[in-house]
């Protein structure tokens, strides 16, 4: 175990890590030298350090101190729990981003469902509606196909390359792609990989279900 502490704490670990502010859900953020956003986890008592210097340990940064230190992609909508807090038009909710073994957390996306001819799809779509990039579940269960969702993607850390892992807060996994490779998913019998992409929006799944 000795062995294991020491390689953690290790020069070629360490990155350094610059206090930029506390947000509004309570979260000291830091920021690296790269650009990248960090949250410091959990309800750590004093102030929050100017400078740290922390290392990689599987899928978090560790100081010294014992304290973590996760990656974010947008340092205002998360808590010190890691929770995302989104208050959106009519929407207000806050969930934990699910923690995988072997990844690394990069960022969360809000996405809006498409329904298609079949309800069990589990398509979705980024806002705001630009583009044509969409997401598909790959094990689709339609209780969990909400309209509204955030996507969590992950580097995947027992891969080579670290590719990207996305899933939903039931650890559900999804695919990203692009429109035209949309063949098998239809809206009012009509292939969505052949449709004007601004006829693809969102609508209600209360009209749908009746």
């Amino acid at each position: 175990m000795g062995g294991g502490i020491s390689n953690l704490f290790e020069e070629q670990n360490k990155i350094e890590l610059v206090f930029k502010y506390p947000n509004r859900h309570g979260a000291a953020i830091y920021h690296d030298s790269n650009g990248n956003y960090y949250y410091r986890c959990g309800d750590v008592p004093g102030m929050a350090p100017e400078f740290v210097g922390a290392y990689y340990n599987a899928d978090c940064y560790v100081d010294l101190k014992g304290s973590q230190y996760r990656v974010v992609g947008d340092p205002d909508l998360v808590d010190e729990f890691g929770n995302i807090v989104v208050n959106e038009e009519e929407f207000d909710v806050a969930e934990k981003q699910p923690e995988l073994p072997m990844t690394l957390f990069k960022t969360a996306i809000w996405v809006k469902r498409i329904f298609t001819d079949h309800l069990g799809d589990g398509l979705y779509r980024g806002q705001p509606e630009l583009g044509s990039t969409f997401y598909k579940c790959m094990d689709p269960v339609l209780r969990e196909l909400t309209e509204e969702k955030y996507l969590y993607i992950f580097e995947d850390r027992s891969k080579p390359g670290y590719p990207s892992l996305i899933v939903d807060k039931y650890e559900r996994r999804y695919c990203k792609t692009i429109q035209i490779d949309l063949h098998n998913f239809k809206i009012n019998g009509v292939s969505v990989s052949t449709l004007d992409p601004d006829a693809i929006k969102p609508k209600s799944v209360e009209k749908e279900l009746r």
